[in-house]
């Protein structure tokens, strides 16, 4: 399957090409021809002709070859300005798999930017994640701002106690609510990578769930999304078989349930094959490789920790539907939610930052499941 899309995607590239040069030799010729057709004209007259006449007679030549030039190149200019559109917008848009709108908004939309006016985004954070590694002490400001809340379900992170307090203010600012499963990892945070089978990957996920749907049901709430943490979450973007075993979970439990993935990755793929409800997100205080993954927490450069960077390379992502990477690469992505992270010292002025800066550029912030790709479905 694969060979036979290749080979018809050169087929129809190859079909563009042969189309462009036999316009162009057609276009070529007909220039020579006319251009002989006035010069044997002219020849013809010169024998008979008093000097003066024949002056008379090469200016009226020259007078319709020149626009007949003009004519030519203008549309040789278009021709060929469409061919270039028509080859952007078939060629394969990235060796990274996401789905997006890629080189096509570019060249048929008159002005890009202008169409972020009105465009829904989501601001997503992880919530609720109390632990010796990290505290909750901001989740209530947290909860002020984003829309759409990843709760820690007691496995790399939080309790009881902790759920309970990020479900009661969710409900009062009206955020909604995802389970934000794990690595059974407390000590490391869910950030060290475990071997797993697919039957133990999907009791991770399901028990998880469970432990804070309860809670929400208590609140009369509900759990509308589900986007696994650390460890888990970076091996699942990579491991396709990982992948599958996560979104078959997730879509067990309910076709109803947004799943919240990482744009472009192994996830992203594995979810679509299912047909699921599927949010796309960028990480606003993260650094992006060249392949489309987060860049290590080992390495120095992993986090953007400036709040005045962090909102520029938000929303240069947001309007570009892009991954900006540490080396300045782009690679095109689909963007419907934007991660902040809880655990760093910056979170707070980061996610106040991107928010306002999103609403000054008229985007408008919603909750994941209040989003029309959803609700309209």
């Amino acid at each position: 399957n694969f060979f036979s899309n290749l080979l018809l995607s050169n087929a129809k590239i190859s079909s563009q090409q042969t189309g462009t040069s036999i316009f162009l030799l057609f276009l070529f010729f007909s220039m020579v021809v006319s251009r002989f057709s006035i010069l044997f004209l002219i020849s013809l007259k010169l024998v008979t002709l008093r000097s003066n006449e024949i002056i008379n007679l090469l200016y009226d030549g020259v007078r319709l070859f020149i626009p007949l030039i003009f004519f030519s190149l203008i549309v040789l200019k278009y021709f060929i300005t469409s061919k270039f559109v028509a080859l952007f917008t078939c060629i394969p848009k990235s060796q990274y798999n996401a789905a997006s709108p890629r080189f096509d908004i570019f060249f048929n939309m008159p002005c890009y930017t202008s169409t972020i006016n009105g465009m829904e985004i989501n601001i997503n954070c992880d919530l609720g994640e109390k632990s010796k590694h990290h505290s909750n002490k901001y989740d209530p400001d947290l909860l002020e701002i984003v829309n759409s809340a990843n709760v820690a379900c007691g496995y790399h992170a939080g309790d009881s106690q902790s759920m309970n307090e990020v479900v009661k203010i969710t409900k009062k600012n009206g955020v909604s609510i995802g389970a934000h499963p794990s690595f059974n990892d407390p000590e490391n945070f869910g950030r060290e990578r475990m071997e797993l089978s697919s039957v133990e990957i999907k009791k991770l996920i399901f028990d998880q769930y469970e432990i804070l749907q309860k809670i929400a049901h208590d609140h009369g709430e509900t759990v509308t999304h589900i986007k696994p943490h650390g460890a888990l979450n970076n091996m699942a973007c990579e491991d396709i078989d990982l992948a599958t075993t996560l979104a078959s979970a997730i879509n067990e439990i309910s076709k109803d349930l947004i799943y919240l993935v990482p744009t472009g990755s192994k996830m992203e793929q594995a979810a679509k094959k299912l047909n699921m409800k599927i949010a796309c997100e960028i990480f606003a205080d993260r650094n992006y490789e060249d392949d489309g993954n987060l860049v290590s927490r080992k390495k120095p450069h992993a986090l953007i920790t400036d709040p005045a960077h962090a909102k520029k390379h938000v929303l240069s992502m947001v309007k570009n539907q892009s991954l900006n990477c540490h080396s300045g690469k782009q690679i095109p992505c689909e963007i419907d939610s934007i991660c902040i992270h809880g655990d760093n010292k910056s979170s707070l002025a980061t996610a106040k930052s991107i928010k306002d800066n999103l609403l000054n550029n008229g985007l408008k912030l919603i909750p994941l499941n209040k989003m029309e790709k959803f609700t309209n479905v």
